[in-house]
């Protein structure tokens, strides 16, 4: 009984971070996405309000692809 939990629950597991990895993936995406449009706006935007705002969201978004990395990871170590 107790292995059959423990394999319910590393299933559990697996698909939450297939779950994840896809999340990851996804905002990976919308980051370069982000970036791409930031790089690719004239200066004198880049440098004003709205050019801050694109960079703190690029930056949130690293920050959640990273967040995103750390559990996935920590997940995967629980499994074991």
């Amino acid at each position: 009984m107790v292995c059959d939990l423990n394999r319910v629950r590393r299933e559990k597991i697996f698909k939450t971070v297939t779950s994840l990895k896809n999340i990851r993936d996804t905002v990976s995406n919308i980051l370069d996405e982000e970036q791409n449009v930031f790089d690719n706006t004239p200066e004198n935007i880049q440098d004003g309000s709205k050019g801050e705002k694109m960079q703190e969201a690029i930056s949130q978004l690293e920050d959640a692809v990273d967040n995103i990395d750390e559990a996935i990871e920590s997940l995967e170590e629980a499994s074991v």
